[in-house]
């Protein structure tokens, strides 16, 4: 009775233990689920954002008696951050409760905007009733398992175990009457009596008899090792004494060794003498046998490798572990190496890694040839080392180097055509609803709004001027510049610009002027004709806008030595210091003339100087405070016949183009402004017809039911981009004729309108859009499909 009492006492034990766990797991589970359940709000959050927003009360009710059907909620409230006004659904009807507050935000205009408050209370209540319940039902489960499990155990301890320990005591009863230990362990002195209470008392007194005579015996056992302790003493002073005579044996072989070393010595000396010589060396010196085994290093390669020559030596360099050098580096020359020892021809210069004992990685070059012995016989190879492993580092470094300076560069060109993308996107309305009103200013406006347009058109495109040398001076440092060399005869070009150049002289009453005749000899030149006027109209530009009133702007050519033509622009300005002529070059340096009336970036110089650099030519200035500046630039002339450049295109009158021919044109475009600025373009033609969608997934959707004459595609557009829209509609027409495509961007960066071309638009109309240009290119377009 004493173990089922004992059983049943462990078991209520544990129950308890396992039912307080069980408890204490789910109620972590109930507030994670809890938690949950809070979480989930957060779901809900943008429908009441936009009913709390709308005030509509209807949906704002909706969404909280859903949030309070969630269980464990019980009240849920809004208020409006003003204070003004609030709605909740719920009751509160417990003590212990969990609240959990969520700020409403709006997005307007890219800002989102705190509008209300949500306030949920959720019950810890419900949660508890949860728990105490289950406590419950989990004690009487547990409790019933627990008596069946006693009663089990009981029953089995008894079959199993009570039986079997009574059949134990009896034999060790009987074993400890055998050895004839009664009379003693029946003594009371000892302990021990024969009273037991039951059957493991039984088997304690049995096994106690059993110790007593183990203990005798261990007795015995001590006196026999105590006897064998003596023999072993016996064995090792036998030992010592033959230790002792092979000693002696060793020191007389030592002395021979000895001797004999002294001989090899003297053998050896011319040898030392010459690797006494290899030691001092600032490289090394090695030696293979003819299996290419090193048989020789000389003592700088422990000093460099911090390795100890003799793992090298009887070793072929395959056997040397270098299993943790990097094999696929490009300074590693292991093949050419293993390749020159394989057909035993001479190597120089061969670099390869190797492990230094630091862990470091080093590279070494070697040089080395095969020798022979007296007879002929191929005996190896002899040669010499040294560490390259800093100049292959600086090497390492100066790639690094070069590859960051490349990403910044790259980063910096990415963001000078996002930023031009945005500038051009707003400017696209500003100039092109400009022309549009100043096309129709005669019969609409007066001579004061006639004013008010100009000075917007003359912001705008100052503007624009800006944003095309920001993009300028990032295609040229990014090396993007495309150039168009060809023979140009430089006084068709001069008077070109002298005709752009006139209304800036005359705005700023400058008398402009030049040497340079068409009726003159020709003076040819190779260079690319755009950019040579880009030079030569930013240097005169300059020299007009910074001259003083009644000042004098001339454009000379001269002859220098070696046949070199000179083309200068002297002016009557103001001069540049000393100090300042040093920074001409300098981007975004204006030169302290950032407080003055003239408008720029002062990056024109710069641009200017990189693009007569990029012809292979020379550009200089010199100038003189309070007297003027001369700026020159320079190019070999050819010498031949006149050459006849090709149009720029620099300036196209709106008045004499034609109207766009009749057509049906569908326009992709997601920006009102700019939709509207091409309707207003189209209803000056009555012949054409103009369709615009706002997404390119409507642009498919209609070329799948109509055929168009030509396409414009806006590339940056939501959902599908202009190049995806593209790509379809040409699906949607394979097989058949194909009307052309013409991209419509204000992202003007070279590699941009490489894509467009790539992808297969006909041509590319930039933003702000010069209505004339854009009538010309839909002409153009529309007459050559």
């Amino acid at each position: 009775m004493r173990l089922i009492g004992l059983t049943i006492a462990f078991s209520s034990l544990i129950t308890l233990f396992i039912t307080a766990a069980q408890l204490f797991v789910d109620y972590r589970e109930q507030r994670s689920n809890l938690e949950t359940v809070l979480n989930m709000v957060n779901i809900n959050l943008p429908n009441l954002v936009e009913s709390v927003w709308a005030y509509d009360e209807k949906q704002i009710q909706l969404g909280l008696n859903a949030l309070v059907k969630l269980r464990d909620i019980e009240h849920a409230t809004i208020t409006t951050t003003d204070k003004k006004r609030s709605w909740k659904s719920g009751l509160l009807k417990s003590e212990e409760i969990v609240s959990r507050e969520y700020t409403l935000r709006h997005l307007k205009r890219g800002e989102k905007h705190e509008i209300a408050t949500l306030h949920v209370t959720a019950s810890l209540d419900a949660i508890y009733d949860r728990i105490i319940s289950k406590a419950i039902n989990i004690l009487i489960s547990n409790g019933v398992k627990t008596f069946f499990v006693a009663l089990f155990m009981f029953y089995i301890f008894y079959r199993l175990v009570t039986t079997r320990v009574n059949e134990l005591a009896e034999k060790v009863d009987g074993l400890g009457s055998r050895l004839e230990l009664s009379p003693i362990l029946e003594d009371d002195s000892n302990g021990f009596t024969r009273k037991e209470k039951d059957e493991i008392d039984m088997v304690e007194r049995a096994i106690h008899e059993m110790a007593f005579k183990l203990e005798l015996t261990i007795d015995e056992l001590r006196s026999s090792n105590t006897k064998l302790q003596s023999a072993y003493d016996e064995v090792r002073s036998t030992n010592e004494e033959l230790e002792k005579r092979v000693a002696d044996r060793t020191e007389h072989l030592q002395q021979e060794i000895a001797e004999r070393t002294y001989v090899q010595d003297a053998l050896q000396s011319s040898e030392e003498r010459l690797r006494d010589i290899a030691e001092s060396a600032s490289d090394w010196f090695w030696e293979m046998g003819p299996d290419n085994r090193f048989i020789y290093l000389s003592g700088r390669s422990h000093v460099v490798t911090g390795l100890d020559p003799n793992d090298y030596i009887g070793k072929t360099r395959q056997e040397i572990d270098q299993g943790d050098v990097a094999r696929d580096d490009p300074n590693n020359q292991l093949e050419e190496y293993e390749q020159a020892l394989k057909n035993r021809e001479p190597f120089s210069d061969i670099s390869y890694p190797i492990k230094a004992a630091d862990g470091r990685t080093l590279f070494i070059e070697l040089s080395g040839r095969p020798f022979t012995t007296p007879d002929g016989k191929f005996a190896g190879f002899r040669g010499a080392a040294r560490d390259i492993t800093k100049h292959i580092d600086n090497e390492k470094e100066l790639r690094s180097a070069k590859d960051i300076a490349d990403q910044a560069n790259l980063a910096k060109s990415d963001f000078v055509s996002n930023m031009s993308h945005e500038l051009r996107t707003p400017l696209n309305g500003i100039l092109g609803f400009s022309q549009l009103l100043q096309m129709q200013a005669a019969d609409v406006l007066t001579g004061k709004h006639k004013e008010y347009i100009q000075h917007v058109l003359d912001a705008g495109n100052h503007l624009l001027n800006l944003i095309n040398e920001i993009l300028d001076l990032a295609k040229i440092e990014a090396g993007k510049v495309q150039l168009s060399m060809q023979a140009l005869d430089v006084a068709e070009i001069v008077q070109k610009c002298m005709e752009i150049l006139g209304p800036l002289a005359t705005k700023h009453d400058v008398n402009l002027s030049t040497d340079i005749l068409t009726s003159a000899p020709p003076l040819i030149i190779t260079s690319d004709e755009t950019r040579f006027s880009q030079i030569l109209i930013n240097l005169s530009s300059n020299a007009i806008k910074y001259n003083r009133p009644k000042g004098s702007v001339e454009i000379k050519a001269t002859m220098q030595p070696n046949n070199i033509l000179r083309i200068s622009v002297h002016d009557t300005g103001v001069g540049i210091s000393k100090a300042n002529m040093e920074k001409l070059y300098t981007p975004f340096n204006r030169l302290n003339a950032e407080s003055s009336s003239v408008e720029g970036t002062g990056i024109g110089l710069s641009i200017t100087r990189r693009l007569v650099e990029l012809m292979s030519g020379t550009i200089d200035a010199e100038s003189t405070e309070g007297v003027g500046s001369v700026f020159w630039f320079e190019f070999p002339l050819i010498v031949q016949g006149r050459a006849k450049s090709q149009k720029t295109g620099i300036h196209r009158s709106v008045g004499s183009l034609n109207e766009i021919p009749p057509s049906d044109v569908l326009y992709v475009e997601d920006n009102p402004d700019n939709s509207q600025l091409m309707h207003e373009i189209f209803r000056m033609s009555p012949n054409a017809t103009l369709t615009t969608v706002t997404t390119g997934e409507e642009g498919v959707k209609l070329a799948q039911s109509k055929d168009f004459d030509v396409y414009l595609l806006d590339l940056n557009l939501p959902g599908i981009s202009g190049f995806e829209t593209l790509e379809k509609i040409k699906g949607l027409k394979e097989g058949s004729h194909q009307s052309p495509f013409i991209a419509v961007t204000a992202n003007a960066m070279p590699d941009v309108l490489d894509k467009c071309r790539a992808a297969g638009f006909k041509d590319i109309i930039t933003k702000p859009i010069n209505i004339a240009d854009a009538i010309h290119t839909l002409k153009k377009t529309l007459e050559n499909r």
